[in-house]
């Protein structure tokens, strides 16, 4: 018989402090690229593909 715990569960990242990470990073793309970075600079400089740096700046 499963009996289901009262504790909530944490949100993804919340412990690790990747969350955080990823939210600064994505922030700091967005600037970058506002500043006149290429997305193709981006891309290369974050290990990132070019369209999933485009879905971080046009969010």
């Amino acid at each position: 018989m499963y009996i289901p715990s009262n504790i909530e569960r944490k949100k993804w990242g919340h412990d690790t402090g990747a969350r955080m990470f990823y939210k600064q990073r994505n922030e700091e793309i967005r600037n970058r690229f506002f500043n006149k970075a290429s997305i193709e600079e981006l891309a290369e400089e974050y290990c990132l593909s070019p369209e999933t740096v485009r879905k971080i700046v046009y969010k």
